[in-house]
Order: structure tokens, then C-alpha cells, then sequence
């Protein structure tokens, strides 16, 4: 089983413009509660919180731009070489879960 991660968080499919998921995967606390506090801030003040919401993308953008993380392409590297070994015979692993 490969991990698929795609590195241009603008691209995906699954977020806007990708910055509560970036800032949720700096921060280690999940993206939804991100969006879940920038959601009542939206209905009070949609231009404060749509300008901050860039403000804090372009931080975010650049910040990824000077130091980009390794962690990527270490993770890439990793799921190639799980791709490339051989699956394992029936029979290991049986012993394997009998062990």
C-alpha cells in the first residue's frame, strides 16, 4: 500500500486554496477545527476574515518556499522502494502472524 501525497497543496481536490490544511500540518492539529473557528469569523466580518485567510496563504506560500520540507521527498523515495519489492508468499505470512 503507497501513500499518495501530492506536494502543490492548491492542486488537490479536497481543499480550497489548501491553507488550513498547510497550517494544520504545521501546526499538528487537524485542518477541520481550522475551518470550523475561521467559519463564525466568516459570517461576522466575510472581508476581514477573506483578507486575513490570503494574508495568512502568502505567509504560509513563502515560508514553504524558502524552507521546503524534506520530509516530502524522503516520503517519496520510501513509497518508490515499497513499490519495487516483490510481494510476500502466502506462506510467510501465515508464519509471520503465527510468530
Amino acid at each position: 500500500m503507497t501513500i499518495q501525497t501530492r506536494e502543490n497543496l492548491f492542486l488537490r481536490d479536497d481543499t480550497f486554496f489548501g491553507v488550513c490544511e498547510a497550517l494544520g500540518e504545521d501546526l499538528h492539529i487537524p485542518s477541520n477545527l481550522l475551518r470550523l473557528g475561521m467559519a463564525p469569523l466568516l459570517i461576522w466580518n466575510p472581508v476581514v476574515t477573506f483578507i486575513g485567510y490570503l494574508a495568512v496563504g502568502v505567509v504560509i506560500a513563502s515560508i514553504r518556499f524558502i524552507f521546503p520540507n524534506r520530509r516530502r521527498g524522503s516520503a517519496k523515495q520510501a513509497s518508490v522502494t515499497t513499490i519495487s519489492q516483490p510481494a510476500p508468499v502466502v506462506e510467510e505470512v501465515e508464519l509471520a502472524k503465527a510468530a
